[in-house]
């Protein structure tokens, strides 16, 4: 293992620092904020509709940083890997806002998650490339992204055909105006 942390990927695919910095990193990041705000706005509505399709866009992303061999190819993978990281974080970012009793607990467990991913994924993908190579440490993330997939769509089935129970009005009954014509005799 190198003593330094520097992609492999780069000299691969014969990229300068700058052009594997834009084409992996900025591409990832810009379209994982741009689609933040989207998967919480509708992932809060519809969270299976929202992270299904979300973990279907990360698998064709990864294949496609998998089988680049061209800056294109690269970038294009990566920006579709952020759209559906960003969707998806945001919706689940969302439904943990929603949580009552458990909302502090559940948050500090998913930023512990995701804190130690952020610190480990470096070493573990410098790990893997060196023993392997680059393109397995994209591949080694589709096992987990389809069992990612299945859960999601499993529970979105699941919220489907369960019957939950009708929740009343906040503020109990709402307002009925009185009928019309009201009753009684006619002047």
């Amino acid at each position: 293992m190198g003593t330094t942390l520097v992609s492999p990927m780069a000299p691969a695919l014969a990229l300068s620092q700058g052009d594997f910095s834009s084409a992996v990193i900025a591409t990832y990041l810009v379209a994982a904020v741009l689609a933040l705000p989207v998967g919480a706005l509708l992932g809060g509505r519809y969270p299976t509709a929202v992270t299904a399709p979300a973990i279907g866009i990360m698998i064709l992303g990864a294949l496609l940083v998998a089988f680049a061999n061209a800056t294109g190819m690269l970038a294009a993978g990566r920006s579709l890997g952020g759209v559906g990281a960003g969707a998806t974080v945001g919706a689940t970012a969302v439904l943990v806002g929603r949580l009552r009793d458990r909302r502090w607990p559940v948050a500090a467990v998913m930023a512990a998650a995701g804190f130690l991913a952020l610190l480990s994924g470096p070493f573990v993908d410098q790990a893997m490339a060196d023993a392997l190579s680059w393109r397995w440490t994209f591949l080694a993330a589709e096992p987990l992204l389809f069992a990612a997939l299945a859960a999601s769509t499993v529970a979105g089935i699941v919220l489907l055909v369960t019957r939950r129970p009708v929740r009343p009005a906040p503020y109990g009954t709402p307002y009925m105006p009185p009928p019309y014509p009201p009753p009684g005799p006619r002047p």
